[in-house]
């Protein structure tokens, strides 16, 4: 998997494509498998075997060939010829002083030379936040001074040689000649020959980079105007960006062409994991004969999210028309984001074909609960926002949203002022309020604005305002057959989360509802117009003299929340609502009309190896029911709860009970459960792996009504969840009820296979059953699925898509039965825990199809033998593969090198071939595998040294890497040296 991905970013590694990049190899050896699973913890304290054999493997795969050093910087530079360089990742090196104590103190006279000393001596070379750039140069300069000094004294300071820091920028050199960079500045025809400067501006390396980057760029100061050394430049929209608008613009058709492959790869990642009875793909029909659902109810946080990419979740990438001409799309026009977005596309098509109304089948919608402890704010889908420029309310039928004139594109109207008093517009753009701008000013290509010219246009600086306005549709329950108002409604939240230096107002249907850091200071209003913008019928008429001098509280800081909030902030802050929140009640199948006046000062500082960011700015809500009395959150006390113990006592929370009130009408529940990147991102680190204490309420109380259910998991690590999965399998062995499961990965093999990768997957859940037989559960789950990952997970389920991925991990029956993987050696499960088994739940490479499949005239050589093989030599499996049935789907051969008799432990068994087909209905194909002996099947000995030992190898052709496979299956060669 790192091998393709790598070979992918660099362009099989020639670099030659112009739009080749460098792909960075983290986290280097041992940091990657940390105590305790907490994020730059020491390391786990592995044997130079395991090291040497297991975790330098994927990363010497993705750098060439060679024997392996079990010294980390000896074996990259000197065995294995690396020719890249070597970066610290975000305060690493300062974790030499502050964390480690390997080095002095920041506060000691020699801290920083000694830090950068040792960094730049081991091996190291770019690093990131730690150092200014005046810290950086200043202190490499006096390293240099100390190597002359002669110095043979202990005491001596800490120094670098000339010659090392040389390496160290050749490192970094060669990487930028061979992707082209140097490109422009040479001349015509002459490779050697650089082009010349005069006339340029020449830094030098101990100026400020401040001063550096502002000298070739715009000049902007803070009340909305820029200045320019060319008078013409505000004509040439080149002039004000680093980034040429032509690149961006090209980059932004290119990002749109690219949506479809999203839609391909979230499709072929889902896994099968059970289809008992051939539950799956749901039927839709109108017969009243038939078992087919005529109400869906989608239950959970991550029903209508855009489950991935940071915090928000959400991508400010407008939906795209696909390219594709497959079927297997049912709104080809338009690929959901969304799960439920994605389902009402199929229920918007088989509704269409229905004369009658009891012939078409409903879907209502809850959330219930917070995908963690806490409210959080979630970005609002394009899909459930219209740039219409009506002013009125008016009721419309929710399920409907998806169906509106596909002519329309989805978001709000944005017009841009070159100013922040909402003056001089300049363009406007159809785009949903969630962006980040960085460094540069926006600006439009012309292929999103209203008339669809396609002139660039530039906004002349950083300071400037926007404001978006069109229609927002909740997906509140609408269903005038139930006699509760109340669940006809939600009370949350809603609101515009900002950056640092910026201020946001929400109007709805012409009023205020909320506001994110405003006022600014009195000083930025003083310095433009502190007039209100038309058309805003509750805008503050206050002066600035009456304002605040220093502004709102959080303008200097924003309003997002971060990424990961520890667990202190759960506890203490699990009900209040989030930052710049607006308290809201939604109503069903009602449309508002949305205003934002949003405005941004270029007040970042911009320094070097700083993440600079001038303005952001995110459309979000909250749609779980909020009150107070009793029931209206869970106590915080952690999730041991899900994992066997018993329930808190606790009463229903009032979202959850809204939740299960609109779902008990249902023939058919969707639940989608799991975790989002604010407790699965970097530094999420958990110690359990079930759902949250909410979700856990949400989930026992939805599977209580005895209603058919599947489970939709999200997140970034596999689930153990034994409660669940002990209630389903004594229900199937009782009934036979169906249980569906879904895994999403993007590859089957990680070449070391003890070291976890975050990648999406589906995780089975498996419900109770009631003894009357009228529980028909089945689960499916995926880790972060994409922008696409919506309409993916709809096509599995409605059956557009057949799903043929494999587990590319094994599941843990619990966290306390931690690592878990197939390639165990015997010993690790001869004896089982007197608790709880110490096996996986499912097994790594797992995997089933709506079809089935047989394999035949399994068989093996070697490039020097029919049944034996030598070192340097390459072994060919081959295998012939048929679809047995009548639907086209995908089929993952997998060969595995079982124990043998060795000088060192061997696994049970390894994976060491493998390859997935596509076969329609009845067809059949002969497939060829690879094995590279050198790569593979060399072990360190005793002596800790390689060896490729002669005797016996027998591979077996296994379903999956569990213990409970066949493995008759098999062929055995000989290795003759």
């Amino acid at each position: 998997m790192g091998v393709s991905f790598a070979w992918g970013l660099s362009k099989n590694a020639t670099h030659a494509a112009s739009d080749a990049v460098v792909p960075v190899v983290k986290r280097f050896i041992g940091h990657g498998s940390p105590q305790g699973g907490i994020n730059a913890a020491p390391y786990t304290g592995s044997g130079a075997r395991e090291y040497m054999m297991e975790f330098f493997r994927p990363f010497k795969a993705v750098l060439g060939r060679a024997h392996v050093n079990p010294f980390f910087y000896d074996a990259l530079f000197e065995e294995w010829g690396f020719d890249g360089f070597v970066m610290a990742d975000d305060t690493g090196i300062r974790m030499l002083q502050n964390r480690h104590t390997v080095a002095p103190p920041v506060s000691s006279p020699l801290g920083d030379a000694d830090t950068i000393s040792q960094w730049l001596n081991a091996g190291g070379g770019i690093q990131f936040y730690d150092f200014s750039l005046d810290e950086w140069v200043n202190t490499i300069v006096s390293l240099l001074s100390n190597s002359t000094s002669n110095s043979t004294s202990p005491t001596s300071p800490p120094s670098l040689s000339l010659q090392t820091l040389q390496s160290r920028v050749r490192c970094v050199l060669n990487v930028k000649w061979v992707l082209g960079l140097f490109r422009p500045l040479l001349s015509s025809g002459n490779d050697m020959e650089p082009v010349s400067t005069s006339g340029s501006v020449l830094v030098s390396p101990m100026s400020s980079s401040v001063e550096a980057s502002t000298s070739r760029s715009t000049r902007q100061d803070n009340n909305g105007t820029s200045s320019r050394t060319d008078p013409d430049s505000d004509r040439d929209p080149n002039s004000s960006l680093f980034v040429p608008p032509s690149i961006s613009t090209y980059y932004e058709t290119l990002t749109a062409k690219h949506v479809p492959l999203t839609l391909e790869a979230a499709r072929k990642a889902i896994v099968l994991l059970e289809n008992r009875n051939r539950t799956l793909p749901i039927k839709l029909s109108n017969s009243s004969l038939d078992s087919s659902p005529k109400k869906i109810a989608l239950i959970g946080p991550f029903g209508d999210i855009l489950n991935y990419s940071g915090p928000w979740g959400a991508s400010p990438v407008p939906p795209s028309t696909s390219t594709s001409t497959s079927t297997s799309v049912v709104n080809a026009s338009r690929i959901a984001g969304t799960l439920r977005e994605g389902i009402l596309g199929y229920l918007e098509e088989f509704n269409s074909g229905q004369s009658e109304e009891g012939g078409k089948v409903k879907l209502v919608t809850s959330v219930g609960t917070n995908t963690w402890l806490y409210n959080a704010q979630y970005g609002i889908p394009s899909y459930l926002l219209s740039p219409s420029n009506s002013t009125n309310s008016s009721v419309v039928d929710a399920s409907n949203v998806h169906a509106a004139d596909s002519s329309r594109s989805h978001g709000l109207l944005a017009t841009y002022y070159a100013s922040t008093d909402f003056t001089d517009p300049r363009f406007t753009r159809v785009e949903t309020p969630i962006r980040d701008w960085g460094l540069y000013p926006p600006f439009d290509s012309g292929l999103n604005t209203s008339s669809g010219s396609g002139k660039v246009v530039v906004l002349p600086s950083n300071n400037f305002s926007v404001i978006w306005e069109g229609e927002l549709t909740a997906p509140v329950f609408n269903d005038v057959d139930v006699d509760s108002s109340g669940l006809n409604e939600v009370n949350g939240f809603i609101g515009v989360a900002v950056g640092p230096n910026t201020t946001a107002r929400l109007f709805i249907d012409g009023e205020v509802v909320a506001e994110s850091s405003y006022p600014p200071p009195a000083s930025l209003l003083s310095a433009s117009s502190s007039s209100s913008p038309t058309g805003s019928s509750s805008s503050s008429s206050s002066s600035s003299s009456n304002l605040n001098p220093n502004g709102s509280p959080t303008f200097q800081t924003g309003t997002f929340l971060p990424n990961i909030e520890p667990l202190t902030y759960s506890i203490a802050n699990a009900t209040i609502p989030p930052p710049g929140a607006g308290s809201f009640t939604f109503e069903g199948g009602k449309k508002y009309t949305l205003r934002i006046e949003y405005q941004t000062w270029n007040l970042a500082v911009k320094l070097e190896n700083v993440n600079s960011v001038n303005s952001q700015v995110g459309l979000w809500w909250n749609l779980v029911e909020q009150g107070s009395g009793n029931g209206t959150a869970l106590p915080v006390r952690g999730d041991g709860e899900q994992n066997g113990g018993d329930k808190d006592g606790s009463e229903l929370s009032l979202g959850v009970s809204k939740a299960v009130e609109i779902a008990k009408s249902s023939d058919l529940v969707i639940l989608a459960v799991g975790a989002n990147w604010n407790s699965d991102g970097e530094s999420g680190d958990r110690g359990t792996l079930g759902l949250s204490v909410n979700q856990t309420q949400l989930a026992d109380a939805i599977f209580d009504l005895g209603i058919p259910v599947v489970l939709v998991l999200q997140g970034g690590r596999p689930f153990a969840i034994p409660k669940y999965y002990s209630r389903a399998a004594a229900v199937l062995d009782a009934v036979s009820a169906p249980v569906i499961s879904f895994f999403a990965v993007f590859a089957l093999l990680v070449r070391a296979p003890t070291l976890l990768v975050s990648i999406p997957l589906f995780l089975p859940f498996i419900p109770k059953v009631d003894a009357d037989d009228t529980m028909l559960p089945f689960a499916c789950l995926q880790f972060f699925p994409g922008q696409s990952g919506g309409q993916a997970i709809a096509d599995v389920l409605f059956g557009a898509f057949n799903p043929g991925g494999r587990i590319a991990l094994s599941v843990p029956y619990d966290a306390a039965a931690l690592p878990v993987y197939y390639n165990y050696h015997v010993t690790r499960h001869a004896l089982s825990y007197t608790d709880i088994p110490s096996f996986p739940f499912y097994y790594f490479g797992y995997g089933l199809s709506y079809t089935t499949f047989s394999t035949s005239n399994f068989n093996a050589s070697s490039s020097g033998g029919a049944r034996t093989f030598a070192s340097g030599e390459t072994i060919a499996f081959r295998v012939t593969v048929k679809n047995e049935g009548g639907m086209a789907g995908s089929y993952v051969a997998q060969v595995y090198l079982l124990a043998r008799v060795s000088n060192i432990v061997r696994p049970a068994r390894q994976l060491v071939a493998f390859k997935r087909v596509y076969l329609d209905g009845g067809e059949s194909q002969d497939v060829s595998m690879t094995l590279d002996v050198d790569e593979f099947l060399p072990i360190v000995n005793r002596r800790y040294e390689w060896e490729l030992e002669t005797g016996d190898y027998t591979f077996a052709l296994l379903e999956n890497g569990g213990p409970e496979v066949s493995t008759g299956i098999n062929v055995t060669m000989t290795c003759v040296g």
